[in-house]
Parts: C-alpha cells; sequence; structure tokens
C-alpha cells in the first residue's frame, strides 16, 4: 500500500467515523438492535465523531488510526459483554475493520526512502494496554477467543495471524479437549517455530496457575494446529530445561511482554510446550 492511497483510506475511515456516529446520535433505535444500552449508543457515538475529524485533517493523520483501531476493539468488547447474536456479526466485522486499519497505519509510518516501517505506536500501546489489563486480572474470556478463532478461520490467518503492532508475535490455532469435561475448544497461541516444530507457552499472561489449554494437552497431547490456512496433526510435550534456556530468548525476542509474565508469575515456573508433528490418523 503506497502513502497517496493509505491517506486516501485515512479519509475514508475518518468521514465513515463521524457518519456512523451522527446516525447513532439521531437514531439510537439502530445500536439497541446490537443489545448496547443507551448510555453505551452515546457513547461509541461520541467516540467515533471524535477520531473522525483527526483521520480527516490530522498531522500526522497515522496515530489517529491507532486511536480508531483502539476504540474498534473498546465497542467489541461492549458488544460481547451482551451477547447479542447481532452483536457478534458487528464484533466480528469491526476486528476485521480494525485489521484493515492497522495495515493503513503501518503504510502511513513507512520510511518513503528505505519502506521500512517505523517503531509502531501500536505496538507500545497494545503493550501498555495489555500488562494493565493482566495486572488487574481483566481477560476479554472466551468469547472473545471464539470471535478470533472464526476469523483467523475464515482468512486463513491473514487476519488474527499475529498479534497488532508485533509483527513478529505469530498466532497459531491450537486445538485442545478439556482433560474432565471432553469438549473440543481452540485456542490461539503465540508460537516460535523450532525446526519442524512449533513451542508455545504457557505463559496466562503472568498469573499463577497455568492456563487450561495447558492441562487439557497434558491429558490429550495429541491434537491439531493451524498456521495460517494449513492445519496439521502435532504431539504436545513440555520442553525440557536445556530447551527452555535455548528457547526463551526466541520469545522475548519477538515480544517483550514475555519477560514481565515470568516476572509476575513468579514462584511459578512458567512452561513452555513443544508441539511435534506427527502422523495423520490413518
Amino acid at each position: 500500500m503506497d502513502q497517496p492511497t493509505a491517506m486516501q483510506r485515512g479519509r475514508q475511515v475518518g468521514i465513515g467515523s463521524i457518519a456512523i456516529g451522527a446516525v447513532l446520535l439521531w437514531w439510537p433505535r439502530i445500536g439497541r438492535l446490537s443489545g448496547l444500552g443507551a448510555r453505551e449508543i452515546r457513547l461509541v457515538a461520541l467516540g467515533d465523531i471524535a477520531v473522525g475529524p483527526g483521520l480527516i485533517w490530522g498531522r500526522p493523520r497515522r496515530p489517529w488510526m491507532f486511536a480508531r483501531g483502539g476504540l474498534n476493539v473498546g465497542i467489541v468488547v461492549l458488544l460481547l459483554r451482551h451477547r447479542s447474536r447481532v452483536g457478534k456479526v458487528i464484533a466480528a466485522g469491526l476486528l476485521t475493520a480494525t485489521a484493515a486499519d492497522l495495515r493503513v497505519a503501518a503504510a502511513l509510518g513507512a520510511d518513503p526512502a528505505g519502506g521500512a516501517v517505523a517503531p509502531s505506536l501500536n505496538a507500545r500501546v497494545n503493550l501498555a494496554a495489555a500488562e494493565a489489563m493482566n495486572d488487574r486480572g481483566i481477560y476479554l474470556g472466551r468469547r472473545s477467543t471464539r470471535v478470533h478463532v472464526a476469523v483467523y478461520r475464515y482468512s486463513g490467518g491473514r487476519i488474527g495471524g499475529s498479534l497488532p503492532g508485533w509483527p513478529g508475535a505469530k498466532v497459531a490455532l491450537v486445538d485442545h479437549r478439556g482433560a474432565r469435561s471432553g469438549v473440543a475448544r481452540t485456542s490461539p497461541l503465540m508460537y516460535h517455530r523450532d525446526g519442524a516444530s512449533l513451542a508455545v507457552v504457557a505463559s496466562k499472561a503472568g498469573q499463577s496457575t497455568n492456563p487450561a489449554w495447558f492441562h487439557n494437552l497434558m491429558a490429550n497431547p495429541e491434537t491439531t494446529v493451524q498456521v495460517g490456512a494449513e492445519a496439521f496433526p502435532v504431539r504436545a510435550r513440555v520442553a525440557t530445561e536445556e530447551e527452555r534456556e535455548r528457547l526463551w530468548p526466541e520469545f522475548d525476542a519477538f515480544y517483550p511482554g514475555y519477560a514481565t509474565f515470568r516476572r509476575r508469575a513468579y514462584p511459578r515456573v512458567i512452561p513452555i510446550v513443544i508441539l511435534e508433528p506427527r502422523p495423520a490418523a490413518a
């Protein structure tokens, strides 16, 4: 995406933001279809109207694209809280739009001389927001995970395939079955390729207990993983101490939040799980 196209896209997003905000203020009944309350509709409308002018006339425009993306994430959280079917559809659409907006923001931050993307404000905002929520034990829960998984599968990993702001933090979909319930679930997890295997971290954002998917994989280690559009069978095992020492610097290199997770989790030792390829079942 070249600079003029990115600038035009930013203006289009700004015009759309103002239009949506004005419609919601003028006709709030539309917002109620998604399950939002009157106060929430006003907040969404005012947020749309606030970022719109910056997207159209702001200099630089890139921070306003990140503001638009942050507003979208906030709206998604509100929609998922109400569990409305219409709200879930809108939330999925907003996540798709946010991914497109972040690509525009990356294009606006490119160095015209060398084409390299400047250090991302979105990356810093993403990390700061995640750490603030994790410090307070705030998680978006299974509903947001289901949206992420659905969008990832539908797009073949083109959307949701990496952590916003951290292009090196690639995401895979790891299937697992409940250790006690037997219910099939899928978790989007950041991974590192280690030869033919994938390594994932059972960090749970540094909380004091291991995540449920870790216990499920230990009980049912034979499973499947999707990376991009490709799905393949794997067998899960816990990394050895030597493997942990070798792999931790790799994870720290693409996402510095892992260092915070280890400090927060102490004295829990965060496991690294190796997902080794296995032959497909006959």
